[in-house]
């Protein structure tokens, strides 16, 4: 049987500034983000259907068409047309989690790993 994976520890004790930056501009980062979505959806009330804004004559704003569609609503709007236009498609998928119990030293070898800054 495998022995279990013991992860590595560093002591930080002397960086503890750059840790306390790092939570502070982490925590601004999400306060700014809140704010933007706020201003963003204000603006995009404003906008209407009109595409382009304009500040003292120049462009600020602009809702640009996008390859994307909105299947959901189309689909509760057009029903019947919807099943018109609907096929059914084969997708491969990789299956991880036998991957990761028939060969575990591979999937640590590529497994992603993600820095998270613990809170105080």
């Amino acid at each position: 049987m495998d022995e279990p994976i013991v992860p590595a520890k560093i002591e930080l004790d002397e960086h503890a500034d750059l840790i306390a930056r790092y939570r502070k501009c982490r925590d601004l980062e999400a306060q700014w983000k809140k704010e933007k979505e706020i201003a963003k959806a204000q603006l995009a009330k404003l906008m209407g259907d009109a595409e382009i804004g304009l500040l003292d004559g120049e462009k600020v704003l602009t809702y640009a068409r996008e390859e994307r569609f909105n299947t959901t609503e189309f689909r509760k709007q057009y029903p019947d047309m919807y099943k018109l236009y609907v096929k059914e498609k084969t997708v491969e998928q990789f299956d991880l989690e036998g991957f990761r119990l028939t060969r575990p030293e591979l999937f640590e070898q590529f497994q992603v790993r993600s820095l998270r800054v613990e809170d105080a």
